[in-house]
């Protein structure tokens, strides 16, 4: 069986989708790739929170597939929205990579004051002004490659990005962010692969082979709680959930609220238990209403 698979055409992406390529060959299917370019792609000025389309660069790759032109498509599952466009469906999650941020070229605490630090997450940023008020933190645009050669010319002391991307890339020199207190995205780490609500048996078949049980059930949990706290890239939410044990996860949420102040929630239970938990705990504490504060903040 042939399977088309549809991407972006950054080298990030086009890696991302070569791992689930290679998944699908190895167990005997043929694949063709399918390269499409995205309107986030184009736009590389306006910061990713300020955009009003949510899945802004997998928007065009998943009607490749809606389209008929692919068979399935290949995302960073961060980006992906919560509810997928009709017709579609989240078909698998391969092996989860590494969830965490990172920093590079030099560890935080060695990042003397006044220094520049880039990224393009708004999470990232208030994340790394509640911790080192001391630091000029800017958001920064465009792919990876385009970010550390912004880094590389001197335009940023430090920037601060997804450890997987680094290491898909084959970038050194970085070191990883405490995740007690850089809680990641929704997703991170996790490549999602969609296609049609009605896919045929034998491709149905296919995208079964390579989904991974655990890490589809983390980051389902992990985009059910961000859905009820209508978090996503235009508010500093982190969701991360990972399994201690067969059955029982652990959840750690963060918000950087308008104060400056890090909130941080940890819960830990069934996967059924844990979406209400959290999502309780933290509206207690008051992270519903300001994670409808920095959207508000960020949207206009």
């Amino acid at each position: 069986m042939l399977i088309r698979v549809a991407t972006r055409g950054s080298r990030l992406a086009v890696i991302q989708a070569s791992e689930v390529e290679d998944r699908l060959r190895r167990l005997g299917y043929s694949t063709r790739r399918v390269v499409v370019e995205s309107h986030g792609d184009l736009d590389r000025t306006t910061p990713l929170y300020k955009m009003s389309v949510r899945g802004i660069f997998e928007k065009e790759v998943d009607r490749a597939v809606l389209d008929g032109e692919a068979d399935i498509a290949v995302h960073s599952l961060k980006d992906v929205p919560y509810e997928l466009p009709d017709g579609l469906i989240l078909g698998a999650v391969p092996k989860r990579g590494a969830p965490f941020d990172a920093v590079t070229p030099h560890p935080l605490y060695l990042i003397p004051p006044g220094s520049r630090v880039g990224t393009g997450s708004i999470r990232r940023m208030f994340t790394l002004k509640a911790l080192r008020p001391d630091l000029e933190v800017e958001g920064v645009r465009g792919n990876i490659d385009t970010r550390l050669a912004k880094l590389g010319r001197g335009e940023f002391d430090a920037l601060i990005t997804a450890e997987v991307a680094l290491r898909r890339l084959g970038v050194g020199g970085w070191f990883r962010l405490n995740p007690s207190f850089f809680v990641p995205s929704p997703g991170q780490g996790a490549l999602g692969v969609t296609c049609r609500a009605d896919p045929p048996q034998e491709l149905a078949k296919a995208l079964r082979r390579i989904d991974h049980t655990r890490s589809r059930v983390e980051v389902e949990v992990e985009r059910e709680i961000a859905s009820k706290l209508e978090g996503g890239c235009t508010s500093p939410l982190g969701v991360y959930a990972r399994h201690l044990s067969a059955g029982i996860l652990e959840v750690k949420l963060s918000l950087v609220k308008s104060s400056g102040q890090l909130l941080r929630v940890s819960v830990r239970g069934s996967p059924q238990r844990v979406v209400a938990a959290s999502t309780k705990a933290f509206e207690l504490r008051g992270g519903r209403l300001e994670v409808g504060y920095w959207r508000s903040q960020t949207t206009h």
